[in-house]
């Protein structure tokens, strides 16, 4: 899954979560709302109610010890005027209203029926004459299924200096469906918009986090798979002041590392190149010597010194690499690698002398055909097979990767006595049944080379056999 596709995914979940918030969050938030609403109305209608008691025990012109009777009808009539009130609301039903005495018994009360009741065994009642406060409390029960909303108010005053206190139960079940109607639709509305908010807000988000950080990270994706594939010229422009921009100037230098090593890598030998990959990988500073058998190739451009007095720079430079050019293109083509360049001439490694016979049949074959280019330029080429030293050889500070020893020296050797296109090889390698099954090669003769005290029989090899 890529980034943009594990992005979206969070999103959405994040979407998910907070649309569940809202559709079970809302109706709690709601209920609430109802709850506190309906505490207010009931507050509102409960301290009305007192007034208007109240309002009778200090009627001057009534006598509450001698008119007692008197005053209760008007108590009642209180009573049922706030019931007329509350039944216009259509808000809420009354359900009781009584007003009891100290003895806990009702003296007034809606329904009458309630008269003469006695209240000892409530608690709220008894708790009310003792704390002498104003308490509304909210019960909740489901009735056929439905949920309905009762208040119980329970209040404490004086009438004529005797304690009273005065209970109203009032059903709010009408408020509730009313409610719970308009809340239903606000839910609806509620959640719609804030889906829509929410998705703005995601998509606007999704937009910039693609913007400023996707989109960054996918490029620099893209061009580190360019590379990969050898693609050196890749640049990248993000220039913003972040991480992002941080990463883009390193991406840049990184490459530009990365040519140079390339650039490098061209005076370097293919042997000295392997032997920093495989230094690289086990961690090692530098390598531990080796013997091994090899086969070396040598070559020098004859006459290339007096060649080079009597022409510019440049055109010597640019002759010389088209030579070594040709002769690198066959050297890697026939399974070879070129070791070292001397001036004019070239050292090269090849895993067998068949290789690099073959391989030096094909140069002398292709200087010829191309000795007008060369301007009639020729070379010579010496091959030894034998035991070499392979290590790494120079100061602390440079080194290079290459093969020692008598073998190459010999080679050397052989490359300087052989004239302009002819190759030259020892007799055992002349005389191995690889190389005479496969290659004509004439006797050149018994030679004395330098540093050796006994003649060598060299050999001229100068074609392939019918057979080949």
């Amino acid at each position: 899954m890529n980034l943009s596709s594990k992005l979206l995914v969070i999103l959405l979940v994040l979407l998910v979560a907070i649309s569940l918030i809202i559709i079970f969050g809302m109706p709690w938030l709601f209920s609430q709302i109802a709850e506190r609403q309906m505490r207010k109305e009931a507050q509102t209608f409960g301290l009305f109610l007192l007034k208007n008691i109240e309002d009778i025990a200090l009627d001057k012109n009534l006598d509450y010890s001698s008119q007692e009777a008197h005053m209760e009808e008007l108590i009642y009539k209180e009573f049922e005027k706030a019931i007329s009130i509350s039944t216009e609301t259509e808000s809420f039903i009354v359900d009781e209203i009584i007003l009891i005495t100290s003895d806990y018994k009702v003296e007034v009360g809606y329904p009458r029926e309630q008269v003469g009741q006695d209240y000892a065994g409530h608690a709220d009642i008894v708790a009310n004459f003792a704390e002498k406060k104003f308490n509304i409390g909210l019960e909740r029960h489901a009735v056929q299924g439905q949920t309905e909303v009762d208040i119980d108010i329970v209040s404490y005053l004086t009438l004529n200096d005797q304690p009273r206190v005065v209970e109203i139960k009032l059903n709010f079940k009408k408020t509730t469906e009313l409610l719970a109607s308009q809340y239903r639709r606000f839910n609806l509305i509620s959640v719609g918009t804030g889906f829509v908010i929410i998705l703005i807000l995601m998509t606007f988000l999704l937009f910039v986090i693609r913007r400023t950080a996707i989109d960054p990270v996918l490029k620099i994706a893209d061009a580190l798979e360019q590379v990969g594939r050898g693609n050196l010229e890749i640049t990248m422009t993000h220039r913003t002041k972040d991480e992002f921009g941080l990463m883009s100037t390193r991406f840049n230098e990184m490459v530009t590392g990365l040519k140079e090593k390339l650039h490098l890598s061209r005076y370097v030998s293919q042997s000295t190149i392997d032997a920093v990959k495989s230094a690289v990988t086990s961690g090692d500073e530098f390598h531990k010597p080796r013997r091994k058998r090899v086969t070396v190739f040598f070559s020098d451009i004859r006459g290339f010194t007096t060649y080079s007095e009597k022409r510019d720079p440049e055109h010597i430079i640019s002759v010389l690499n088209r030579i070594l050019s040709l002769q690198t293109e066959l050297i890697n083509r026939h399974g070879g690698y070129v070791d070292k360049f001397v001036g004019d001439e070239t050292m090269a490694i090849f895993p067998s002398p068949e290789e690099a016979v073959l391989c030096s049949l094909h140069i002398q074959s292709r200087m010829h055909k191309s000795a007008a280019d060369f301007e009639g330029l020729q070379i010579g080429i010496g091959i030894y097979e034998g035991i070499a030293v392979e290590g790494d050889i120079g100061s602390n500070e440079v080194k290079n990767y290459t093969f020692i020893g008598d073998t190459v020296n010999t080679a050397a050797r052989l490359q300087s006595v052989a004239l302009g296109g002819e190759i030259v090889i020892p007799d055992f390698i002349a005389e191995k049944a690889e190389i005479s099954s496969r290659f004509k090669h004439s006797l050149k003769g018994p030679i004395k080379l330098k540093g050796r005290e006994q003649e060598v029989r060299l050999y001229r090899v100068t074609g392939l056999t019918k057979k080949s």
